[in-house]
């Protein structure tokens, strides 16, 4: 399993410049429902927030990251995209409680943005309620956990 999101400025690693591009641009990125996405190649050489996992016996990964930022045009979220047997089985998102996005973006760490953020889980336009990772308080973070499923004869 693949998962990668943005900072909490809103840049994705290995596409730094066009993520900037989008947050002193005022444009907003722009995405239908049902589109399929694919990570992408890279255009710099840093890396950070991407990371891969194979999965123990009873099919569980774990991934030790920071709340997602956001950008103009998408609400909060992590990419995620799991591989049976060489071949992409599902890729899709993980998203959050309003609530919670809310208060984890009030802090200093994801003051920084240039632009107020102007798209919510209820205007995002990939945004589904099973797309909600379930997420309880861990200390001084957070845990969240979803559950992904892929039809072995449906590859998508």
């Amino acid at each position: 399993m693949e998962v990668w999101h943005c900072d909490a400025g809103g840049l994705y690693s290995g596409a730094e410049t066009q993520s900037r591009d989008v947050l002193t641009g005022g444009d907003k990125v722009r995405v239908r429902p049902g589109t399929v996405f694919t990570d992408l190649t890279p255009s710099d050489r840093r890396r950070y927030l991407r990371g891969v996992q194979l999965t123990d016996r009873d099919g569980i990964v774990r991934f030790t990251t920071i709340w997602p930022g956001w950008y103009p045009g998408r609400t909060v979220h992590v990419h995620v995209m799991v591989m049976v047997e060489d071949q992409r089985a599902l890729c899709t998102e993980i998203m959050f409680d309003e609530k919670l996005n809310s208060q984890v973006l009030a802090t200093p760490a994801y003051l920084g943005h240039q632009q107020p953020r102007d798209t919510f889980n209820t205007n995002d336009p990939i945004f589904r309620n099973d797309m909600l990772a379930h997420v309880v308080k861990d200390g001084p973070g957070y845990l969240a956990a979803t559950v992904l499923a892929t039809d072995h004869d449906e590859r998508t």
